[in-house]
């Protein structure tokens, strides 16, 4: 009995510790739109079997503002847009790079490159700056989960997909609406693109 106590411990270890060796990447966060990096801050990304995790702490934010994390995934970078992914695989934009908007206030998503690249675009995770202008965030994200999806499969290849963390202000905490401000692309924000206060304010860019 002890025996096959003893080998049911060495096979959990053994399952832990290949969890464990996941591939691991880091870097800085990067400011937009002048693409200066973020002092004192850390982007973390796991790449195992199963999916990805990251740890993304950063700074120089607005005190009391509410901010999410989305993971934008190009499954397939080698089909991205002149080998560089981007904007112009997620929307459509003229040739000046600018996005297009529609007659009804909205920018068409460039579905060929959704598909050829297998882009998806999911909340990650959504917190309160504190009183520094710091946040942390942490979120997983299971190959084919769909859950938090704006559109797309989710990740398929957690090992060799393109992923852009994004940090999103929501603009100053309001209660009366706080869950939506933290759990939606465009809580509190207007309607109609660039859905404004909300902006893109910060980015970590993680290739194979």
């Amino acid at each position: 009995m002890k025996t096959a106590i003893a080998l049911l411990s060495t096979l959990v270890l053994f399952a832990f510790g290949a969890i464990a060796q996941a591939e691991t990447q880091n870097t800085s966060m990067i400011s937009l739109p002048d693409f200066g990096a973020v002092a004192n801050s850390e982007a973390r990304l796991d790449r195992m079997d199963y999916g990805l995790a990251t740890r993304v702490s950063t700074t120089d934010l607005v005190p009391n503002n509410a901010y999410t994390l989305w993971w934008t995934v190009y499954n397939y970078p080698e089909n991205c847009t002149d080998g560089a992914c981007g904007t112009d695989d997620v929307l459509l934009t003229d040739a000046d790079g600018a996005v297009i908007i529609t007659d009804d206030g909205l920018p068409p998503v460039n579905l060929p490159q959704w598909e050829a690249v297998g882009i998806s675009v999911l909340r990650a995770d959504g917190m309160v700056a504190d009183q520094s202008g710091n946040i942390v965030f942490n979120a997983h994200l299971p190959i084919g989960d769909v859950s938090e999806a704006m559109g797309g499969p989710g990740i398929v290849l957690p090992g060799t997909a393109e992923i852009h963390l994004v940090v999103r202000d929501h603009g100053p905490a309001d209660p009366a609406i706080l869950n939506d401000m933290l759990n939606t692309m465009n809580g509190g924000c207007e309607a109609d693109f660039p859905n404004p206060p909300c902006v893109d304010v910060q980015v970590a860019v993680f290739q194979f």
